[in-house]
């Protein structure tokens, strides 16, 4: 009895503690806060897979902070082209990947905001290349890396290698299955020559039949005559459509990247004086690369208004942007005024400009030139560096006659031009001493002040 007693008091006991450690558990779920949305979003993107665009399993979309320049998805079984990233948020729902275009604009806006960083600032251009994806500039440089996901930065996967495209691989496995199907054909004929010379005791003949076919049955392909290369001219074009156009690549048409890549510099050559064809006329490329603010303003004005080319204000020709220096056969400047419609609007030092270009024939003034309405003086652009951006209006810059010189409002003039020592200052906002208005009184529209003197040519698209 004792025994039985003892037992039952065991196992009461133990039930007791188990309706504690149950009573426990229950009371430390209910005390346990809720999740908030971030953590419920958390969890849910944890669970779902890469953004796809309409259904399609093998197209993601770009996840470049800045936006696709593209405009196309990215192909997830052809992977050549593309860029990997890695977002610090475990839960980004992103795809990881950029178009090579995409990713150098990307690389480009975070080497411009490393100038102004830090350590950073004493560094060159090439350094902050260099070192751009390291973690000592990484920490300066992340500010301006926010993934899409709203929850974490963006950095290059320096340790991923693009696959080679699909047509590379299958053009490799062909070729390696022919060097193993000769490989095997040339062994066969070698043991049947050697059977049939076994069985007559003779070494096989060398002398070749009339037909190329030589005495051992095996057939001898005949020798060729080299051909002869023939060129054919094509038709005479205009002189920019062979300029702008001769020099860039037939490829970059078709390129996913929206600016075209400059092979030579042709365009130059016969248009520009001989004295002039040096990188102080001619704006080139230099070794630092390409993350400079003259070429992002460019590029991001451009971009913005998905367009790879600029028409010149004078002459109405289309000109194509290239992705290096110069970028383009003329040079483009920013004017308060827009001169044309469309406007490229470009905001530069808290003001709201406009990008123009103009071409160089209608600079350098030897096919068609730029006249002055007022006075039939012509606009001399000889001293414009080509390629390159002015971020001032460049025909303001030289008024050659009082006209150019009045109030927009009474028609009298605006100030003494000698307290103006820069270029620049003819673009600003001028208070009128006479009324009192305020405008840009030297920008004026270009249709009113000048007009063009020559042929007018107009070039074609290259296959865009």
């Amino acid at each position: 009895m004792p025994n039985r007693q003892r037992t039952r008091s065991g196992s009461s006991i133990e039930q007791s503690n188990s309706k504690k450690s149950s009573s426990e558990l229950s009371s430390s779920l209910n005390e346990s806060p809720p999740l908030n949305e971030e953590q419920i979003e958390g969890a849910a993107a944890a669970l779902s897979p890469p953004k796809e665009l309409d259904g399609d399993p093998c197209r993601v979309d770009c996840c470049s902070p800045s936006g696709c320049i593209v405009l196309e998805p990215i192909d997830s079984n052809d992977l050549s082209e593309t860029q990997k990233v890695i977002c610090n948020n475990e839960n980004c729902t992103e795809s990881g990947y950029m178009h090579h275009a995409c990713f150098q604009f990307f690389e480009d806006e975070v080497v411009a905001f490393l100038k102004n960083s830090g350590r950073a600032r004493s560094w060159s251009d090439k350094q902050r290349r260099q070192n751009v994806w390291t973690r000592k500039a990484f920490d300066l440089s992340y500010k301006v890396c926010s993934c899409r996901c709203g929850k974490g930065h963006l950095k290059k996967d320096v340790d991923w290698l693009p696959p080679q495209p699909m047509e590379v691989a299958v053009g490799r496995k062909k070729k390696k299955k022919m060097e193993k199907f000769q490989g095997g054909r040339s062994t066969r004929q070698r043991t049947v020559s050697e059977q049939s010379t076994a069985t007559t005791g003779s070494s096989p003949s060398r002398t070749e039949s009339p037909d190329g076919s030589r005495a051992g049955g095996i057939p001898v392909p005949s020798p060729r005559s080299p051909s002869k290369l023939t060129s054919s001219k094509s038709p005479a074009s205009s002189p920019m459509t062979d300029g702008a156009l001769s020099g860039a690549s037939p490829q970059s048409t078709a390129m996913s990247a929206p600016f075209l890549r400059r092979m030579d510099f042709s365009s130059f050559q016969g248009y520009v004086p001989k004295h002039r064809l040096n990188p102080f006329c001619i704006k080139m490329e230099c070794e630092d690369g390409p993350g400079d603010d003259t070429r992002l303003t460019v590029f991001q004005a451009l971009t913005a208004q998905h367009t790879n080319f600029l028409q010149c204000l004078a002459c109405n020709e289309r000109l194509f942007v290239f992705d290096r220096y110069p970028l383009i056969d003329g040079t483009f400047f920013l004017s308060p005024i827009p001169h044309h419609l469309p406007p490229i609007p470009v905001h530069y030092n808290e003001r709201d400009l406009f990008l123009m270009a103009l071409c160089l024939h209608c600079i350098e003034g030897q096919q068609r030139c730029i006249v002055c309405r007022h006075c039939d003086t012509k606009w001399n652009g000889s001293a414009c560096q080509l390629g390159t951006l002015y971020y001032f209006d460049i025909l303001a810059a030289q008024p050659c006659c009082p006209r150019r010189l009045v109030c927009n409002e009474c028609d009298k003039p605006v100030v003494d031009t000698d307290c103006l020592s820069y270029y620049s200052e003819y673009s600003h906002c001028l208070r009128c001493v006479n009324c009192g208005n305020t405008d840009n009184h030297f920008a004026k529209e270009f249709s009113s002040v000048f007009q063009i003197k020559g042929p007018k040519t107009t070039s074609k698209s290259p296959g865009l």
